[in-house]
């Protein structure tokens, strides 16, 4: 069953921060590093762009079908509607709680047979067998999204959660689960269906004042609001574990320190060198969450993150929860995302996307794909605990 801890939402109000495109990456690279478990991805997004991504990517559909419009969005829209989201989320909610424990303890000890673990590849499907082009690991799974997840709706975000957690936690086997949302958090049931089963929020953001302003300030879909309010409902609640700069612009590829001109005893190690002044941007708009988390009395947010009574500056906090990608070159990302083959299951010796657009396809040169393997590996390190 997923142990406590290894469920993980993609969470941000901000549309464009590559939420659907660090899913894809994250969880493949994840399930690479994790052959002993399985690794479940719960598109909760309508759009289903993480889905598309890995059962397909982006690049053109081999025949016409109605609303798809890559080859990827092909296959997720003609798959088997109970192996979806919204088909795992009904299965989830038919059958009722999850008997506990001590149910199951003492119906052995009166000799009934022991209730039925939920099966969760029945309501999913093995991403290698769907596209077996990505050479995705055969431990990783996907119950993609799509606009049926309005079901949601006449579920009631809040029970649909428990039960679907009660579920997944049943399941035979061990189970990491992760689940990609929409920005829309509040007025989408099925985000806030995955913020109350998941464990774990995974932010990714930009280096932008802006964006994260609406992260901040958006008091109707932004992420702190969105929590506050699902707790006011009764609901517990997912709590902040990364914040992922996304696209950040790459100076070197030498490590460097978040807060390098203030020389911090503890800080976030970032697997390469921003440009300087983005650099100061990034450890500017970190700081800002500590001050809000830990020093403004009228919000008082560390709650809404893991370990918040563990850590005592910005240095502390840099170092707990934040993490950064560097902006891949417009070759690199498009190999990924046309071919569905994440930077994980790619070769420099490969040439990806023939005859889609170019008859030469994409080569990757093997010095930028084995930085970009480094620092998806290094970002992903930490998620097992």
């Amino acid at each position: 069953m997923p142990v406590l801890g290894r469920s993980f939402v993609f969470a941000s109000n901000r549309g464009g921060a590559g939420k659907s495109t660090l899913v894809h990456q994250a969880v493949s690279q994840y399930a690479q590093a994790h052959p002993e478990l399985k690794v479940l991805v719960v598109d909760m997004s309508i759009h289903a762009d993480a889905s598309a991504l890995l059962l397909g990517g982006c690049r053109e559909p081999s025949e016409h079908t109605q609303g798809a419009r890559t080859m990827g969005m092909q296959r997720v829209v003609t798959s088997p509607p109970e192996r979806r989201a919204a088909g795992l989320l009904a299965a989830a909610t038919r059958a009722g709680p999850a008997p506990s424990l001590a149910g199951r303890f003492s119906k052995l000890l009166v000799g009934a047979p022991p209730p039925e673990e939920f099966d969760v590849e029945a309501h999913s499907m093995n991403v290698l067998e769907r596209h077996p082009e990505s050479g995705q690991p055969p431990n990783l799974f996907v119950a993609p999204g799509g606009p049926e997840l309005s079901i949601c709706s006449e579920l009631g975000w809040k029970d649909s959660a428990r039960l679907l957690r009660e579920r997944l936690e049943s399941a035979s086997g061990e189970w990491a689960v992760f689940y990609d949302t929409d920005a829309e958090i509040m007025e989408r049931p099925s985000s806030c269906v995955a913020l109350a089963a998941a464990d774990r929020i995974v932010v990714p953001m930009s280096a932008s004042w802006n964006d994260y302003r609406r992260l901040l300030d958006d008091g109707v879909n932004g992420l702190f609001s969105a929590l506050e309010r699902m707790e006011a409902e009764g609901s517990p609640v997912a709590k902040i574990d990364r914040v992922v700069f996304n696209r950040v612009s790459k100076h070197a590829n030498a490590a460097s320190e978040l807060h390098k001109a203030r020389g911090m005893e503890r800080d976030a190690t970032l697997s390469f060198s921003p440009v300087k002044a983005v650099l100061e941007q990034l450890a500017q708009i970190s700081d800002h969450c500590f001050e809000t988390g830990w020093r403004d009395a009228s919000k008082a947010w560390a709650r809404h993150y893991m370990d918040g009574e563990k850590v005592g500056d910005e240095g502390q906090f840099g170092e707990r929860y934040v993490g950064a990608m560097f902006e891949i070159s417009e070759n690199a990302m498009q190999a990924s995302q046309l071919s569905g083959v994440p930077f994980c299951r790619m070769s420099a010796s490969e040439t990806y996307v023939r005859g889609q657009g170019s008859a030469a396809g994409i080569k990757v040169p093997a010095d930028a794909l084995d930085k970009i393997k480094q620092d998806v590996a290094l970002l992903v390190e930490g998620w097992r605990a």
